[in-house]
């Protein structure tokens, strides 16, 4: 049996934004001949792993759908690439893809910046003060554009309200300096990266809307960790033992509701921290299953990045002052 428009299945990519890798799977389905169904799923994860390593095609588990629908493919990418720098990505032609000739590029995930008259709001310092810890003190340098605007990312301002700590305590600029330092070389094995080994943090989400786990994993890369995604329970477990996560992300209701069951077996098989997730007031089942904690969806990002900093003891509330 071969993959032939009439038995195609219902592909949906993932970042759903990224309409340039969206297109080069639909290409590749297209041209797929005398493939088997057992083996067509395999056979375009190959495919497309030839332009994306992190490219994967992952059958929908048929316990969780009920639509009736004969075959749902989830195909994504762990990565989130800057669109612009990636080679040979563009369409053959734009009727291909159903884009308009000058059509605007898909938008490019990025950190924020934020403007100097916002962070004196933030952080409740004059701009002059602030300007003054750039120019004078060089404690934090934003980037200047070519008209002279300062930009601040978020990891200047983690630096600032280090500076305006120390600064409110009387600390030295030596020792101002020298705090800043050990925070800059914190961050460099990322914001929740392991003191000992050096890598970050994997976050496992194991989840049955693509939807959900497409939101979720941008927020969580966003703040600095790794993250797989799994589909299916079966998938979970696999993705598990190839890379043990730090913390595992569960749907309940994946795979016709055995989000419970993963939660003791990943628990036993990883040993890392479980976050239970549902529609459904399961809080009781999911802390009796092993989970470290439970979130009602839909989700908060920040609650969810919050809870995973506090599991993993890197919350603002948790973490130990620095000492002067």
């Amino acid at each position: 049996m071969t993959v032939s428009p009439g038995r195609r299945p219902t592909v949906r990519c993932f970042p759903s934004a990224d309409r340039a890798f969206a297109a080069v799977v639909q290409r590749e389905l297209a041209t797929m001949e005398d493939t088997s169904a057992a083996d067509a799923p395999d056979a375009l994860e190959a495919r497309l792993q030839q332009r994306y390593p992190t490219a994967r095609v992952s059958p929908q588990d048929p316990l969780a759908s009920f639509t009736g629908e004969a075959a749902v493919w989830y195909v994504y990418r762990r990565d989130s690439p800057d669109l612009a720098s990636e080679p040979d990505t563009a369409p053959a032609d734009a009727a291909s893809t159903g884009s308009a000739e000058g059509e605007e590029p898909a938008p490019r995930q990025a950190r924020p910046v934020y403007s100097t008259a916002a962070v004196s709001s933030m952080l409740g310092v004059p701009i002059s003060i602030l300007v003054a810890w750039d120019q004078q003190d060089g404690y934090v340098r934003p980037e200047t554009t070519a008209g002279g605007v300062r930009l601040y990312s978020r990891d200047h301002l983690e630096d600032l309200l280090t500076v305006k700590r120390l600064t409110t305590a009387a600390a030295t600029p030596d020792e101002i300096r020298a705090a800043l330092g050990a925070e800059r070389s914190r961050r460099r094995t990322g914001p929740f990266g392991s003191g000992r080994t050096g890598r970050r943090m994997l976050v496992l989400l194991a989840e049955h809307d693509p939807y959900a786990a497409e939101m979720s994993e941008y927020f969580l890369r966003t703040e600095g960790y790794d993250v797989d995604v799994a589909f299916s329970t079966v998938e979970a477990e696999t993705r598990a033992t190839a890379q043990p996560p730090d913390v595992a992300v569960v749907e309940l209701l994946i795979s016709g509701g055995a989000g419970a069951e993963l939660c003791a077996r990943l628990k036993a098989q990883t040993g890392g921290r479980i976050v239970a997730v549902s529609t459904l007031d399961f809080e009781e089942a999911a802390l009796r299953s092993g989970a470290d904690a439970f979130l009602r969806k839909p989700l908060d990002p920040l609650e969810l990045v919050s809870t995973i900093k506090d599991l993993l003891g890197e919350s603002a509330l948790l973490r130990p002052a620095v000492v002067t």
